[in-house]
């Protein structure tokens, strides 16, 4: 339950042998686990953390866009230069000048 949490929250994962340490769970507000059916095992760690994050944001506690416009741009900007080969003539056809970055 994520409404009584302030400002912000951490999400902790631990691995599937030992979890997370003793010291996280001593100072953590509280704890949570995915409840698994079928033949399921366990998630991989991505998959644990996209099903928390989802669940997070669904709960409505946490607002959605609440990055500003010109922070979002710069922050897309940033990262089609590091990750995406045309990154340049994508971000000149929205308007962004290159050499700001």
């Amino acid at each position: 339950d994520f409404g009584a949490r302030p400002a912000g929250a951490a999400l902790v994962f631990g691995n599937e042998r030992r979890g997370v340490s003793k010291a996280f769970l001593e100072r953590a507000d509280g704890s949570f686990f995915l409840p698994m059916c079928g033949f399921t095992q366990s998630f991989n760690i991505s998959v644990a953390a996209a099903m928390s994050l989802w669940a997070a944001i669904a709960s409505g506690h946490f607002p959605e866009g609440s990055l500003p416009s010109e922070a979002k741009a710069r922050l897309m900007a940033r990262w089609l230069l590091r990750d995406v080969k045309a990154a340049k003539p994508i971000l000149r056809a929205a308007g962004i000048e290159v050499d700001e970055f």
